[in-house]
């Protein structure tokens, strides 16, 4: 976990404290051992920083695209704000004790973002590495998203009730495959109504890491 000096985040159970990625934190450089040699903590620290300011300006310009078509169609006006505090990094491997999820395996269950800032953009870039043994076309990663309102939110349903009754049955869930090197956005009040997962599919998808940026309550 990446951030704001001092941010934390419960995620799965745990708090963690992020380590801080401003300019005072990174400018002593430090070494740290890879399968891939050195690697400048450092440089990795800021290169996070700098991707975080790309997608808060990636996050501004969808937003305001948004309440434009919004406005258009007479739709409500846009709440949340193009800023981040944290980033997640989450490495993510296809394996045979991962649960099965339609066609895939499941690597993340279906949720919604909690302890964010109501309104709050996630955004959300990935990167993934082949192995040197599979081939290019032998898996792929999908995003799957179904219709659950109220998930999270102002109007959230309470600890321990039935999450399973916000989920809009009439509304077939979908599953995209992006490539690596891939952003995605899930804007304003999208977290609130909606529950996304990451899904494995065919033997060998590779490894997937995710850099996923959220704004804290």
């Amino acid at each position: 976990l990446l951030g704001e000096r001092g941010t934390t985040y419960r995620y799965l159970g745990l708090r963690m404290f992020s380590h801080p990625w401003d300019r005072m934190s990174t400018k002593k450089s430090k070494k740290v051992k890879n399968t891939d040699g050195d690697m400048d903590l450092a440089k990795a620290i800021d290169t996070i920083r700098q991707l975080n300011d790309k997608l808060t300006e990636r996050t501004q310009y969808h937003l305001t695209e948004l309440g434009d078509d919004r406005r258009a169609r007479g739709g409500h006006e846009i709440r949340g704000r193009a800023k981040f505090d944290v980033a997640l990094i989450n490495r993510m491997e296809n394996t045979s004790e991962l649960k099965k999820l339609g066609d895939g395996r499941c690597s993340v269950s279906w949720h919604a973002d909690s302890s964010l800032e109501h309104f709050s953009t996630i955004a959300v870039y990935q990167t993934i590495k082949k192995s040197k043994t599979e081939g290019e076309n032998t898996g792929k990663w999908s995003v799957a998203l179904r219709v659950a309102h109220n998930s999270e939110g102002p109007h959230a349903s309470r600890r321990g009730m039935d999450i399973e009754s916000s989920i809009a049955k009439e509304t077939p869930p979908i599953a995209v495959s992006l490539p690596s090197g891939s952003a995605y956005y899930l804007l304003d009040d999208f977290n609130h109504h909606h529950q996304h997962a990451v899904i494995a599919e065919g033997d060998s998808p590779g490894t997937r890491f995710s850099s996923t940026h959220r704004l804290l309550r």
